[in-house]
């Protein structure tokens, strides 16, 4: 190979990053918005909770390393429980490589950046992967454009969820194992030992991205066994996965203690698997987050995943042409079989429609697997896209403007690229409230006392608000995704987080704050149904201070100096906890009848009666639980 026929790889890479920066350009700064939001005021996306909580966890590994903390465990949040921050969505590979970004220009500008560089890095090692198959620009960059542009990509960036955003690791992963039965013995080791490197990087970005690859790697493995009936390319790439897997085993081995600690959720999760699926409607109908979506927003009414699970018809017409026309190919076949699989995975453990569940589906054995059965099943889509990419690749390879066949083949893929489109990317202002920027909270607060910040718990704002303070008070609320112990045990998280405050008991409000130390209570003036949440804080025991001059947006509360805190007694505690079910059981009923009697009257069903012996017969035939 001459020089200049390998330098022209790198070119090509530089070249494709720069248009999909480009393409990111045209979805945000053409449409009114900027590509990087005004650095410290606007923040990139959605503030749904999970933008401010990845902001805690990137200054938090910073912060421990400098103030000599432990990183791997942190009780600023959920204080005092010592959570482990390899349990939860921490990215610390993010934080350490960051870090000179944060000091320089802040944490909301890093946030951001890592929030515009997710698809555009996606989208290019997909192009990368794509390129080394077919050897053809156009083709590798479209393809690039489906993994790195997708509806889970922009999903995940508009919600900020960093961790699943920047999956640009996976298509290199798959490159380097494809390379493995044509690389020489020489370069086997070293592949190897960058596989395991990549994994282990991919595990200190996300731990579910990490696992669920590994294990979807190795049905690939089976699938391909299964098609191909031979085993000798297979070898190879089977023996450089494990060798890959025992490096980074030797890598993360300092991080096992850790793993093995115990589990943040305390044998709860985030989501429960069979209700983590996406919907079969979501295959096909646009989300509100589409640019083309004809409708206004139908998550709400019988699916939160739906966003992400959207294929759209021109993608699903490609795989089905690609597949019928070429499928006595047996890559044809094994990558057609990825796809419905991951399609199927996707849906979870139960198949719903409409909201309804209808039957079983083939990832209900997950939840017998360890740790496998924390992961949401709707984002394996992802599998879908990064196959996806391929598959366009290959179908547009031996693409001729001649031919009026390989037009209407082009045009397919724009079409597809078309309905993908999303709408511009939302900002959203973060205000630095100076009671915290300015300590103020911090110098009220008295020695070993936490403090309550309402809106409460994923509601609010008080992980950013400790950031903001550089985490000089420590606060018995936070939001990691799930509840941890002992926090869980109380009847108090899911009517906090709603502001359904007039359903608190005022005792066992007095009991959760002499529990956990609270010494100070900030109120936003815009808290929903603050006059409810006032007589609350009253009737548990607390005081209203005066408005603080430098911050007239809070409200603060503090107990009266012959306040008592009187810890609960194990057996206390059990009984809160036995409360906490009956109560979170009564919740969950509601909900669902909720949740029916919108699809009920959709059908054109309104009769309470004939509602009622619907959800019983639901109930019954435990479709709905």
């Amino acid at each position: 190979m001459t020089f200049k026929k390998f330098a022209i790889y790198p070119l090509l890479v530089l070249l494709s990053a720069l248009l999909y920066a480009l393409i990111l350009q045209i979805q945000t700064h053409f449409w009114g918005n900027v590509l990087i939001p005004h650095e410290h005021t606007f923040l990139a996306g959605k503030n749904n909770g999970d933008p401010l909580q990845f902001m805690w966890f990137l200054n938090w590994w910073t912060y421990a390393v400098e103030h000599h903390l432990n990183p791997l465990y942190s009780n600023f949040l959920w204080h005092p429980t010592n959570l482990s921050m390899l349990w939860v969505t921490s990215t610390p590979l993010l934080s350490f490589l960051t870090w000179s970004i944060q000091k320089a220009d802040g944490i909301l500008f890093t946030y951001n950046l890592l929030t515009v560089l997710s698809p555009i890095l996606a989208a290019t090692t997909a192009f990368i992967l794509s390129f080394f198959l077919t050897r053809k620009w156009l083709p590798a960059f479209l393809g690039g454009f489906f993994f790195g542009f997708s509806p889970y990509e922009f999903e995940n960036l508009l919600v900020g969820d960093v961790n699943l955003s920047f999956v640009f690791l996976l298509p290199l992963l798959v490159l380097f194992a494809l390379i493995a039965p044509h690389a020489r013995r020489t370069s086997n080791i070293f592949l190897a030992f960058l596989l395991g490197v990549l994994l282990s990087a991919e595990f200190l970005i996300s731990t579910e991205v990490f696992a669920i690859f590994i294990l979807f790697s190795f049905f690939s493995m089976i699938v391909f066994y299964t098609t191909y009936k031979e085993g000798k390319l297979l070898v190879p790439v089977f023996k450089r996965a494990v060798a890959g897997l025992l490096v980074s085993a030797l890598i993360l081995s300092p991080l096992i203690p850790s793993l093995i600690h115990g589990s943040v959720y305390g044998g709860g999760k985030v989501m429960n698997t069979y209700d983590a699926g996406n919907d079969l409607l979501s295959l096909v109908i646009p989300s509100s987050d589409q640019l083309l979506s004809f409708i206004g927003d139908p998550r709400s009414s019988f699916t939160k995943q739906l966003g992400i699970g959207y294929l759209g018809i021109p993608a699903i017409l490609i795989t089905l042409v690609y597949a019928s026309r070429g499928w006595k190919d047996r890559q044809v076949q094994f990558l057609t079989y990825l796809m419905a699989s991951f399609v199927i995975f996707s849906l979870g453990a139960t198949l719903h429609l409409f909201g309804l569940c209808l039957s079983p589906m083939p990832w209900t054995i997950a939840k017998h697997l360890p740790l496998i059965d924390y992961a949401i099943p709707f984002r394996f889509i992802l599998y879908f896209w990064l196959v996806f990419s391929v598959v366009v690749a290959y179908w547009l390879a031996n693409l001729s403007l001649r031919s009026f066949h390989d037009v209407k083949r082009l045009g397919l893929v724009l079409l597809a690229i078309l309905l993908l489109w999303p709408k511009p990317l939302p900002q959203n202002k973060i205000i630095d409230r100076p009671i915290f920027s300015q300590k103020i909270a911090c110098d009220l607060l008295a020695p070993g006392k936490t403090l309550l910040s309402f809106p409460w718990g994923i509601a609010g704002t008080i992980d950013y608000d400790q950031i903001v303070a550089q985490m000089c008070f420590k606060a018995p609320e936070g939001y990691y995704g799930a509840v941890p112990v002992p926090f869980n045990k109380w009847p108090l998280n899911y009517l906090l987080v709603q502001d359904h405050y007039k359903e608190v008991s005022p005792i066992i409000f007095h009991q959760y704050l002499s529990n956990f130390d609270v010494g100070l209570i900030v109120v936003s003036k815009t808290t929903k149904n603050k006059n409810d949440l006032e007589a609350l804080l009253t009737s548990a025991g607390f005081e209203k201070k005066p408005d603080i001059r430098e911050d007239p947006s809070v409200e603060i509360f503090m107990p009266p100096q012959n306040f008592i805190y009187k810890k609960l007694s194990p057996s206390e505690m059990t009984s809160i906890a036995n409360y906490r079910k009956t109560t979170l059981r009564q919740s969950v009923i509601a909900d669902n009848r909720k949740k029916l009697r919108k699809v009920v009257e959709k059908l054109g069903f309104s009769s309470d009666q004939r509602f009622q012996s619907i959800y019983t017969w639901l109930l019954s035939h435990h479709i709905l639980k």
